[in-house]
């Protein structure tokens, strides 16, 4: 099942690095990128982070914001780019689900 996340919440992911034989490695550098899936729209371009074995992304407020008014939730996708050399390097991806709430900015309750 697809992870979801309150819009306006902070989210955390976590990425672990591994080398062939899967023991852990810490690449020359990582980027990631965070995109809505629907629309295409860059919710985030390429932003390095501190390179380790294991690295923790903050999934900003103004990251899981909704864009329309008319889903339910929307898929975001997170690209992760780790390199290790001039020719050596991997690329993953992460899809999760922002929930539309009533009454977070945006989306004000309705007045009866």
């Amino acid at each position: 099942m697809m992870q979801q996340v309150n819009e306006g919440t902070t989210a955390y992911l976590s990425a672990t690095f591994a080398d062939k034989t899967g023991v852990a490695e810490t690449p020359t550098t990582v980027v990631y990128r965070i995109d809505d899936v629907r629309s295409g729209t860059e919710i985030r371009g390429a932003t390095a982070v501190s390179a380790a074995s294991t690295v923790e992304i903050t999934l900003s407020p103004a990251d899981n914001r909704i864009l329309g008014t008319a889903q339910n939730y929307e898929a975001r996708r997170v690209t992760v780019v780790a390199t290790y050399g001039a020719a050596d390097q991997v690329t993953a991806e992460y899809v999760y689900r922002v929930m539309s709430l009533v009454g977070v900015a945006g989306n004000p309750p309705a007045i009866e």
